[in-house]
């Protein structure tokens, strides 16, 4: 068994025999960091890893080629004007971080993540929460579409909201 060493290899874990005891049952949600991958140009791409693997550093996740569109799907605006800065742009389609990979994004990767979950309100996270996936680009795309996402292989938090009666 190998441990994951500084993102560079795929991580094992071992599970371990345990049980579960229910005390409240409460609507949860899962917040994990994810990274959003946009075309850094006009392109051509085409999937190389498969859709929930788990990748490390550096590993090619779409093939990017001359031959794209000028201007972004409508089922792509609202989505860039919400991911924009956050967004990583990539001309390689390399990963700069170790993950699992997926092809649908949501835009709500910019805002559910380890650094808003401490001051994030319930209606903002259900907002989010209810967001519709969108199967990211591929085929002819142009500069800015989402073209893939990495859903960080580390912490994933669960966030839920009590009443002041449920704590007490």
């Amino acid at each position: 068994v190998f441990p994951s060493i500084g993102k560079a290899l795929e991580g094992t874990y071992i599970v371990e025999h345990g049980s579960v005891e229910v005390y409240d049952e409460v609507d949860s949600y899962i917040v994990r960091n994810e990274t959003v991958y946009t075309a850094g140009k006009d392109c051509f791409v085409k999937t190389k890893a498969d859709e929930g693997k788990l990748v490390r550093v550096g590993v090619p996740i779409v093939t990017i080629s001359e031959g794209g569109k000028e201007e972004a799907s409508n089922t792509y605006t609202t989505l860039i004007e919400t991911l924009d800065k956050a967004a990583v742009p990539t001309e390689d389609g390399l990963s700069k971080n170790a993950g699992y990979v997926s092809y649908k994004v949501d835009g709500a990767e910019t805002v559910l993540n380890h650094d808003s979950i401490a001051k994030m309100k319930r209606e903002t996270l259900e907002k989010y929460a209810a967001a519709r996936l969108v199967k990211a680009a591929g085929g002819k795309c142009a500069k800015s579409e989402p073209l893939f996402k990495i859903v960080e292989n580390g912490d994933w938090w669960l966030v839920y909201y009590v009443d002041s009666k449920t704590i007490e």
